[in-house]
């Protein structure tokens, strides 16, 4: 029975994720075989979601279209966000014509413009009253804000007694020279304009002589946040002031807009995308760790095996060094292989074939060579075996310095993108006034 092609597809791919593992990643062998099921597993998972997501798009679609064909359903912005246009594309005969179509804001019932300026007279006065306890209590300067967010309204004020308070909301010479104990009161005219509505509104004011200002808790601000919560039950909507009681008040988490679900889609196959991706980068650094390392363990073989030690006691006594941070700092990969080969070596695995395994699970063919040459000392005997290992040893400093410069070169080249970038941005903000001068 032949298989199916995309299964096969899926099982190359199954092997090419578990080949990338063992060759990158520090992982004995036991373990390769899960971390490539559970990533395989994480892939499948999102491309289902992706797959199911696109398929509700598409019938959503679909049932949309069945519902009404050729309808185009446009909404109106809602009262305060003002007219706007809409792009259309008229056809007849053949012949196709452009159209911008006016929409109007929505109309509103004067009983529901009254509740919004209701509400909106009540926030600004929460908002006016500043680091005062409200209105009632003023002893500090208000603040006379020209419109408040949520609302479309622009504002003036009008203050009964410039004396007393002024038209930027600071206090005046006779509310300042109060003594304590003694109040005044006065009246300030509230103006709002949203295109052909205008209302006025007055608020009256109790001054106070200037005192301290009390610190007041946030439970304040909360209990009047529930009680505002409470009161509005009622309504379809619950307004909040940006400012209450000297505290900001907002949303601690507005949420990602999301334009649609076709967005959800694709954010969920450039993830498994970029899954793939980070495992690759993972697995070249590894790589590139492993070719940087090449040359110590070399020498250390070289050095400790010329000293008249055996394979066998050098590999013990590098893994000692490599253990107790002689050597180096942190966690390595070619060490770490090391470490495994002396375990398996302990546990009674062949030399050959310990070596064999060893080197093959490097992409750096520098190993295989040092796993013939380690291999070579037990028929050829030590000494030959380290004139190979010194001349491979030179051989590994100068393709390190070689990839070296290398990197470097590459590095230059990258460095030229964003110098090509500056420089045409130096020369637009040089030309375009000399162009607008010269078209002028």
């Amino acid at each position: 029975m032949k298989r199916w092609r995309g299964w096969k597809a899926f099982a190359g791919y199954r092997d090419h994720i578990g080949k990338m593992m063992d060759a990158g990643l520090d992982l004995e062998a036991g373990t390769v075989g899960e971390r490539k099921d559970q990533f395989v597993f994480g892939q499948i998972c999102l491309l289902a979601f992706a797959l199911l997501l696109g398929l509700a798009i598409l019938i959503g679609s679909l049932i949309m279209a069945a519902g009404k064909p050729g309808d185009i359903h446009l909404t109106r912005n809602s009262f305060g966000e003002g007219d706007r246009e809409v792009p259309l594309i008229l056809s007849q005969d053949g012949k196709d014509q452009e159209y911008m179509l006016h929409i109007g804001e929505q109309e509103i019932s004067d009983k529901e413009k009254d509740r919004i300026l209701t509400a909106f007279f009540a926030d600004l006065a929460a908002v006016m009253a500043g680091d005062n306890p409200s209105l009632n209590d003023v002893s500090l300067d208000l603040r006379f804000p020209a419109s408040i967010k949520g609302y479309p309204f622009s504002i003036s004020y009008q203050p009964e007694d410039i004396d007393l308070v002024g038209t930027d909301g600071s206090l005046g010479p006779d509310t300042r020279a109060l003594a304590p104990g003694d109040s005044r009161k006065t009246r300030i005219v509230v103006k709002v304009v949203y295109e052909d509505l205008a209302r006025t509104h007055t608020y009256t004011l109790l001054l106070k002589a200037r005192t301290a200002p009390e610190r007041t808790g946030l439970e304040k601000v909360q209990n009047e946040l529930e009680a505002r919560e409470a009161d509005s039950r009622e309504n379809e909507d619950l307004v909040l002031p940006a400012y209450l009681e000297g505290a900001r008040v907002k949303l601690a988490d507005g949420g990602f807009p999301f334009p649609g679900l076709a967005f959800l889609l694709l954010v969920t196959i450039v993830l498994i995308v970029f899954r793939h991706i980070s495992l690759k980068e993972k697995v070249r650094s590894s790589q590139e760790e492993a070719e940087s390392d090449f040359p110590l363990i070399v020498h250390l073989f070289a050095l400790l095996m010329g000293a008249g030690l055996s394979f066998s006691s050098s590999l013990v006594r590098i893994n000692h060094y490599y253990r107790s941070g002689r050597l180096m700092t942190g966690q390595r990969k070619a060490f770490n292989r090391l470490v495994l080969l002396e375990d398996r070596l302990r546990d009674g695995v062949g030399v050959q074939e310990a070596l064999k395994n060893w080197a093959s699970s490097f992409s750096f063919p520098g190993y295989r060579r040092l796993a013939l040459i380690l291999s070579q000392c037990l028929s050829k005997g030590q000494r030959e075996a380290v004139s190979m290992m010194e001349k491979e040893e030179e051989q590994a400093f100068r393709e390190t310095i070689e990839r070296a410069r290398s990197r470097g070169e590459q590095a230059r080249t990258r460095l030229l993108f964003p110098m090509i970038v500056l420089l045409a941005a130096t020369m637009i903000l040089i030309m375009f006034p000399a162009m607008a001068a010269f078209y002028q």
